[in-house]
């Protein structure tokens, strides 16, 4: 009786893992909202991988008498289809899931529409445009516009080329970067992008409208940070645990939606918080935001196009009626000279 038990369960363990909500035309999709909007994702295929060379994920299904929009390339979908060599994706897609191409060692092209803005870890690796070193560009995946992950061990500070649109999760976590340079072309930093990460300062560009949960989490090193105009939304923990944050720089009109303390266990006392000078007693009133040691306005809202001879970009700010230049993570007075007591 205890072996037929112990049987039954193995059968139903493994049912389980292969399990699928229905197939259509050789593919097999999961729900995500049996709803209205009806949803669903692609999952991996019973017993044994996907045999096909070359794959379309079409933008609609119909089953049941419904019509689900495929939102996800789900976790492992494709995973250890060695004889996957590209896949179209439709406009639909928002997420690749973790692993989702993992172990694809033929896998060499793919299309990333610019509906997707999550690209979850190991997304692609080990497969065969992982392991196209013309892929990487010192030390860092690209796939089209986006940035997929940052080999370890990268130090120092990095630009990030010109068109990216996407910095995936966790690309950059762990990284001994303490300098990294993104372009306005970049619309969404995954979650985790640069937790853990050495960074000393970061300016977000303008096109950036969410900060991930996590994106920042326990970077201890992080001593300033430049929010822009158009940030509507900050995740959880996306600042947690920057133990030397003294000096954020929030740009944006309206505060920003937040959940739970974004800035928990930061040096609150000792940190300086500069926002649009329309806006000061908005965040001064704001959960979290007021917070802040001390709150000063921005007397012009935006960095500078003007380029100093190292071509970092700065901002102006009003303190005590004198002009300051915060730049990289420092402040200068209007004559240039570092101001240790400003």
């Amino acid at each position: 009786m205890k072996r037929f038990f112990l049987i039954f369960v193995a059968i139903h363990a493994a049912t389980c893992l292969w399990a699928y909500d229905f197939e259509v035309d050789g593919l097999y999709y999961n729900i995500i909202s049996d709803t209205i909007p009806y949803t669903a994702e692609v999952t991996h295929r019973p017993i044994s991988p996907y045999e096909n060379s070359f794959i379309t994920i079409p933008e609609k299904v119909n089953c049941y008498g419904k019509t689900y929009v495929i939102k996800r390339i789900g976790t492992s979908a494709f995973e250890n289809c060695y004889t996957l060599t590209s896949v179209t994706l439709p406009n639909s897609i928002t997420s690749i899931e973790s692993s989702a191409f993992k172990n694809c060692q033929s896998f060499s092209a793919i299309n990333i529409p610019q509906s997707v803005v999550f690209i979850k870890p190991d997304a692609f690796s080990n497969s065969g445009i992982y392991n196209d070193e013309s892929n990487w560009e010192d030390s860092v995946l690209y796939i089209g516009d986006c940035l997929i992950q940052a080999k370890r061990g990268l130090t120092g500070s990095y630009v990030i080329k010109e068109g990216t649109r996407l910095i995936a999760n966790n690309a950059f976590a762990g990284s001994g970067l303490t300098s990294i340079t993104i372009p306005n072309t970049v619309t969404d930093i995954g979650v985790g992008a640069f937790q853990y990460s050495a960074l000393t300062s970061i300016i977000i560009p303008n096109g950036v409208t969410k900060i991930w949960a996590l994106a920042f989490y326990h970077c201890t090193s992080l001593k300033s940070v430049t929010l822009p105009n158009s940030i509507t939304q900050i995740q959880r923990d996306a600042f947690r645990d920057c133990s030397t944050l003294t000096t954020v720089i929030c740009e944006a009109i309206q505060v920003p939606d937040y959940q739970h303390n974004i800035f928990a266990n930061i040096p609150f006392l000792e940190a300086t918080l500069y926002v649009p000078e329309e806006s000061l007693e908005d965040y001064k009133s704001a959960i979290y935001w007021k917070d802040f040691g001390t709150i000063l306005p921005i007397t012009q809202t935006g960095l500078e196009d003007t380029q100093s001879d190292n071509k970092a970009s700065f901002i102006k700010v009003i303190h005590n009626g004198q002009i300051l230049i915060l730049r990289e993570g420092k402040t200068y007075n209007a004559m240039g000279s570092l101001c240790s007591s400003c």
